[in-house]
């Protein structure tokens, strides 16, 4: 209990850093059409540095520091990386240690995964190579997703309550069909008061 507490106050303190002392990159995209909170998006390819680990204990004692690790030089070119937004992950846990995330909710999953966008610049061919094995790099081709908006705490009502506002709106829109599982995404830090934060629902769609 001790290490996990300390491990999330270095977390947090690193992240608090990190995103009040520099402007922090964010995946790009393109708004297809909004309506409201919801918006359908284009996204631009990007690359991830990933972990993945089938144990809850081993992701929670070391995904986090693994990637932070990677990108704070442990790589070929001895090289510091940005952090961007969001930090992903495919984890079946509710509350994320980090801040901006993505959450897979499902609770199926036997995997959990960690990963970080990659600043940019980088493409897979030119991105420092991780020393860590457990570091997978990984080009995320360019995708149309649709999105909802809510602040407030990610609790399991909120998450329900918008992930079905947001399907139903692409079944009723007509002009979609689902391609992905949803997941969470949270762009602030975890100091950020509740009315602030900006949470999304993001489900991959594609033109029927």
């Amino acid at each position: 209990m001790k290490f996990k507490k300390s491990m999330l106050l270095t977390i947090l303190a690193t992240m608090t850093f990190s995103l009040s002392s520099q402007a922090t990159e964010e995946l790009k995209y393109s708004i297809v059409t909004e309506d409201k909170r919801i918006e359908v998006r284009d996204y631009e390819s990007y690359v991830t540095a990933s972990v993945s680990y089938d144990s809850k204990d081993l992701y929670d004692k070391k995904a986090f520091r693994t990637l932070f690790r990677y990108i704070s030089g442990n790589n070929t070119l001895s090289q510091n990386i940005d952090m961007t937004a969001p930090v992903i992950i495919n984890d079946s846990t509710k509350i994320p240690m980090t801040a901006p995330v993505i959450i897979n909710q499902n609770e199926e999953d036997s995997i959990f995964q960690m990963s970080f966008v990659l600043p940019s610049e980088f493409t897979y061919e030119s991105a420092p190579k991780p020393l860590n094995r457990e570091v997978i790099l990984k080009e995320i081709q360019k995708s149309l997703k649709a999105t909802i908006r809510f602040n407030g705490f990610m609790t399991k009502r909120a998450i329900e309550k918008n992930t079905r506002k947001l399907t139903s709106w692409i079944k009723n829109d007509g002009r979609f069909s689902i391609i992905s599982k949803p997941v969470l995404a949270g762009y602030n830090s975890p100091m950020t008061l509740p009315f602030l934060r900006r949470n999304e629902i993001i489900i991959e769609v594609e033109y029927k």
